[in-house]
């Protein structure tokens, strides 16, 4: 294992490259939406939608096919539930294909943590499994719950509620990442990036240009020094490089236009050699090198080619897969389709 040797860069260059990993970062959020409906590196779906002939159904991680494709729309399934739209409204089903809540919003998320976002006349609320409104429609946005609190909108300030729909941090943010992760969430406030605690005090004394959510106890940082990794203390524990997030104990870092994967510790342990590289997850990682795409081990062996053919994060053993916007589907940790649309 190799200790990775990091010299000072240009700012200037950093800022670049991260605006590029930001744009980057964002194509794999518009996925997570269309896949999932929100971030499916937080949780694995039950099931995967699939679309037939102009209709979304669901599929297992065999493939096989479990809900028929008939609905207009759908997100993938969380929790045992997925939000359906049928003839322009939304409802919900459950792993059976049955509807346990009738199609009657206007839009809805996912459910996470037992509650899901819906809108209503142009407002958001939030209800539970059995469709109960727990908290009446009164939010011009919303998302989805995550260690107890769901950003929302409400008279034009972003805000948390808890799970009575009470504001418990009401400072009014510019932006925010809709979630709190391991205890922190990101605000911007004036063009000052920070974490905040569930409080909504600063969770670390530091104001940052940009900033990303932590992970095995590491967030990728840029301040008008330097960019590198922080600690949940907000020391710089491995400075001067340009990287994602940390996922199962590493992280894709780039020089000299290359990218490779270094530990917690700033430990180099896949050299440099991708052309783009995303992050591990269970055992895998999509990269790119030499004009083919396919996913590495944690040994930096590429175990699944896919050639042209560009690959997502595993989640339960499935992986969705792209080549056009014709021609997707899901493949298994063996490389193997197990749904393709049809063309």
């Amino acid at each position: 294992m190799k200790s990775i040797h990091l010299q000072k860069i240009n700012l200037k260059a950093i800022i670049a490259v991260s605006s590029l990993l930001l744009v980057s970062l964002l194509s794999v959020a518009a996925y997570c939406i269309f896949l999932n409906g929100h971030d499916s590196v937080i949780k694995k779906p039950d099931l995967f939608k699939i679309k037939e002939n102009g209709k979304w159904g669901f599929i297992n991680k065999k493939g096989e096919l479990v809900i028929p494709a008939e609905y207009d729309l759908a997100y993938d399934m969380y929790d045992g539930v997925a939000p359906v739209r049928i003839k322009g409204k939304w409802g919900f089903i459950n792993k059976k294909g049955k509807l346990i809540v009738e199609p009657q919003y206007d839009n809805a998320l996912s459910f996470s943590e037992g509650m899901a976002a819906v809108n209503k006349d142009g407002k958001w609320g939030f209800i539970n499994k059995k469709g109960m409104l727990l908290i009446e429609p009164q939010f011009e946005m919303a998302y989805w719950f995550s260690e107890g609190l769901a950003a929302v909108i409400k008279e034009g300030k972003r805000v948390f509620i808890n799970k009575k729909g009470t504001v418990v941090i009401e400072a009014n943010y510019n932006t925010t990442l809709a979630e709190f992760r391991n205890d922190y969430a990101i605000v911007n406030e004036d063009g000052k990036v920070y974490y905040i605690n569930k409080k909504g005090e600063k969770a670390i004394n530091k104001d940052f240009s940009s900033a990303y959510q932590f992970s095995n106890g590491r967030a990728f940082v840029i301040d008008d020094q330097q960019s590198g990794y922080i600690d949940r203390k907000g020391n710089m524990v491995i400075e001067n490089v340009i990287g994602n997030q940390f996922s199962e104990g590493l992280a894709a870092v780039q020089k000299d236009g290359k990218w490779g994967y270094i530990d917690t510790k700033g430990r180099l342990v896949i050299d440099y050699q991708f052309d783009s590289a995303a992050y591990f997850s269970e055992g895998l990682a999509f990269v790119e090198k030499n004009n083919k795409k396919g996913y590495i081990d944690t040994n930096g062996k590429m175990v699944i080619n896919l050639e042209k053919t560009t690959g997502y994060a595993f989640t339960n053993g499935v992986a969705y897969i792209m080549t056009s916007l014709d021609d997707w589907g899901y493949i298994n940790t063996a490389g193997e389709y197990i749904w393709r649309v049809k063309r």
